[in-house]
């Protein structure tokens, strides 16, 4: 079985040597580690506490690796606002396979 990186596509060879053509799917080093520079924690300021959207900035500004944001979602209209989810719920339908 040969091993491809999904991300970029590199043949990684295969685990044994064998004539197995199935392909499985991993991540090479090199994009492990350019994903790895893109992670950095974040900081979310809900709407409820936005007057201290500037004060967090202020005060973080000295650690660049935490990026501070101001959540600008529109609440829902309805009971319960802002915590229900109305999109569509893909743990429900068809089941890809079947017990029968």
């Amino acid at each position: 079985m040969r091993r491809m990186c999904a991300w970029c596509g590199k043949d990684l060879g295969g685990k044994e040597p064998s004539d197995d053509p199935r392909v499985t799917s991993t991540i090479c080093g090199d994009c492990a580690g350019r994903l790895l520079a893109y992670r950095k924690p974040v900081l979310v300021v809900s709407r409820e506490w936005a007057r201290l959207y500037e004060e967090l900035v202020e005060m973080l500004k000295d650690r660049p690796e935490i990026e501070v944001v101001l959540d600008r979602r529109e609440p829902t209209e309805g009971e319960g606002a802002g915590t229900d989810w109305r999109g569509p719920d893909r743990r429900r339908g068809r089941q890809p396979f079947s017990l029968e």
